[in-house]
């Protein structure tokens, strides 16, 4: 499944959609994802995420809101008729699969931002080594340059003298 830099939503679907039928065939009997977490663009960890079966991630979506300090949602009864296209059991049915493909979509984002993050860090290290390295060079040529001359005025002047 190739995806490219940008990682759309579209590049993804194939695989999730992959997955889902291997896991609704029985081909296998959980889905994880293992991907690099982007912490920052320092901090990118290693993170392993069970997809399927979706019990765990109502488990993860609780602890991430104690994390943040977010209470439990409240579900308040709503008198109002609401009108879906298409019907409101159609779109149920849909959102566990949307919801996957989204997380692995997030995954795969989250993998990207750390590969180009630790690519921006490795290069800026390569970048100001190498402005060392150079003016490092940049001296010692200096310095041998420095004692050509050094070396040419002293056999001139004893040249001079010698006379």
């Amino acid at each position: 499944f190739p995806v490219t830099d940008r990682a759309t939503f579209n590049e993804v679907r194939p695989a999730a959609e992959y997955l889902i039928k291997a896991f609704t065939e029985g081909t296998v009997d959980t889905v994880e994802v293992l991907f690099a977490h982007f912490k920052n663009t320092m901090v990118q960890t290693p993170r392993v995420q069970q997809l399927l079966p979706a019990d765990t991630l109502v488990a993860q979506a609780r602890e991430f809101r104690s994390k943040l300090g977010l209470p439990e949602p409240k579900i308040e009864d709503d008198e109002r008729d609401m009108l879906f296209e298409p019907s409101a059991a159609a779109i149920l049915n849909q959102l566990p699969a949307l919801f996957f493909k989204q997380a692995v979509h997030q995954a795969v984002l989250e993998s990207k931002a750390s590969e180009f993050s630790a690519r921006m860090v490795a290069m800026k290290a390569a970048t100001d080594n190498a402005k060392k390295i150079g003016a490092a060079l940049s001296l010692e040529y200096n310095k041998a340059r420095q004692a050509a001359i050094t070396q040419e005025i002293l056999e001139l002047t004893a040249g001079a003298a010698a006379q």
